[in-house]
């Protein structure tokens, strides 16, 4: 416990509640509610408008406030006595409300041009919500002004060689005595509320001997990620910046098709559910067909080489996970098929992404395609309808393209759900408009009245016709590291892409013996 105290590192903080007569955008400010700004100025760097809470409060009639608005920061002041050791706490919190009013005079009026006095360029008191026989700064007398200098209400720094000396929940050394807070040892080495709920469940666990999954608390060496507890949007895009799994170059034909509601969801697994994609359509929706020619397909740490194969995809967008005490975040896409005609990336695909891939024969003469798999015969055709270029010059794009850029769920044959992010990078993208025909069956379609009772024949005009058109892109595409989740596993990044490396070239080695 002494080592704790000597090498974590905490810092007093402060806030400020400030009920405000106009609404935020009346105060100069352009965006909607609900902002939330950091790097402001000190001390209070860090602004939430938090008006959306008025209407949960208590006001006479015709005083309710315009808006509402939190800051946070640290408070300057490090070495200030405690205030159960030392008469000279109060004076701490005159200086803090000290630093606050010369804060809003100065800073205030730089976030809401409309606060400011334009004869004095100072902050208008009388813009607070307060009793008119309260003047000039002393209106803040009315607000929440909160200095946190008790050392259990500091907030827990994550300084660097810091972490080994965190305890864990059921590691104090004294009998009976068990930890919880942010500054307790987990898989997230933070001061927030994520690694405190996480402090919280493994003193449960150690309290009452229950094996209770915890995703992230135990696992302090490995690639654990608690994501389980945290936005998974957020982490998807960031490993998409940072970590390519995978990478390779696609030459693709895209057709939308527009089924009932009904029948799209009977295609997904238990614990995802259909959510309305942003383009309202009434009682359908989308189903996107890609036939693509697959090229230079590698992880992401191999600067050259990789396979050439061909690939059909039927991709759902717009899709919930449904499991309330897993990762959260979304919509997602999700993969009902893909028949590739190579094994390795079935293997790969299949097992470490869980993505429903399957070996077919795939015959592709120019733009046309012929599958054939043990889900039966596909085949398409298509032909150029306009000039090839950027995005840009296709004005039907952009619905299409908010469903192509979801992150992906699949799931393993062992029941883990996986999240990963593919970026086909469409803003470098070439892109042509096309039309085609399209002659499918099921599994992966219904045969309709337009069909011989087992295939289904669709005709596709070009997307410059009309949204949900046909098109055609040639880009380079990057996969992320995959995020893997399960009830009683928690949620893992492979611990080594060395291992996504050998299990790609096994799976290479051994597609002939695979295939007989």
């Amino acid at each position: 416990m002494g080592q704790l105290l000597a090498k974590l590192e905490t810092t007093p903080t402060m806030g400020v509640q400030l009920w405000l007569k106009p609404s935020t955008q009346e105060l100069g400010w352009p965006e909607p509610q609900n902002t939330v700004l950091t790097a402001f100025a000190e001390p209070l760097n860090t602004w939430g408008d938090n008006s959306q809470l008025i209407s949960t409060e208590t006001w006479p009639d015709g005083l309710a406030p315009g808006s509402l608005h939190y800051f946070v920061g640290t408070f300057p002041e490090k070495k200030i006595p405690l205030p159960s050791a030392s008469r000279k706490f109060p004076k701490s919190q005159d200086r803090a409300k000290k630093l606050v009013r010369s804060w809003i005079k100065a800073d205030l009026p730089n976030l809401w041009p409309a606060a400011k006095d334009q004869a004095t360029g100072d902050f208008q008191w009388n813009l607070l919500v307060a009793p008119s026989t309260k003047k000039g700064p002393a209106r803040l007398d009315s607000q929440y002004v909160r200095l946190n200098i008790n050392p259990s209400d500091h907030y827990v720094l994550s300084v660097p060689g810091s972490v080994q000396y965190r305890l864990p929940a059921g590691g104090s050394g004294v009998g009976n005595l068990f930890l919880a807070g942010d500054w307790v040892r987990t898989g997230l080495n933070a001061g927030c509320v994520e690694a405190a709920v996480m402090a919280g469940r493994a003193a449960a666990q150690a309290i009452t001997g229950v094996n209770m999954p915890i995703s992230g608390v135990n696992d302090f060496d490995s690639s654990v990620l608690p994501i389980s507890l945290l936005p998974i949007v957020n982490i998807l895009h960031r490993l998409k910046q940072n970590v390519a799994a995978g990478v390779g170059k696609i030459d693709a034909y895209c057709v939308t098709v527009l089924k009932p509601t009904s029948y799209v969801k009977q295609k997904l697994p238990p614990g995802l559910s259909l959510v309305p994609p942003a383009q309202k359509l009434k009682g359908e929706h989308p189903v996107i067909l890609i036939f693509s020619r697959q090229r230079h397909v590698r992880p992401g740490f191999m600067p050259f080489g990789g396979l050439n194969y061909h690939e059909f995809v039927e991709l759902i967008p717009s899709v919930a996970f449904d499991d309330l005490g897993g990762p959260t975040g979304g919509p997602f896409s999700y993969m009902p098929y893909l028949l590739l005609d190579q094994i390795a990336p079935v293997i790969v695909g299949t097992n470490l992404y869980g993505f429903n891939k399957r070996l077919a024969r795939i015959r592709a003469r120019g733009a046309s395609y012929e599958i054939r798999s043990e889900m039966g015969e596909i085949r398409a055709r298509f032909k150029d309808e306009w000039l090839p270029g950027d995005i840009s010059k296709f004005d039907n794009m952009p619905e299409v393209r908010d469903l192509m850029e979801l992150p992906l769920i699949g799931q393993t044959p062992i029941g883990s759900w996986v999240f990963s992010y593919l970026d086909f990078g469409l803003d470098a993208a070439t892109f042509q408009g096309i039309s085609g025909d399209v002659e499918i069956g099921e599994p992966v379609m219904d045969p309709g009245p337009e069909s011989d009772g087992t295939y289904r024949y669709y005709h596709f005009p070009s997307i410059r016709a009309r949204p949900y058109g046909a098109f055609r892109f040639s880009t380079k595409w990057t996969l992320s590291v995959p995020l893997r989740y399960d009830d009683t596993l928690g949620t893992a990044v492979p611990k080594d892409l060395k291992d996504f490396a050998a299990t790609w070239s096994n799976a290479t080695t051994r597609r002939f013996r695979a295939q007989f």
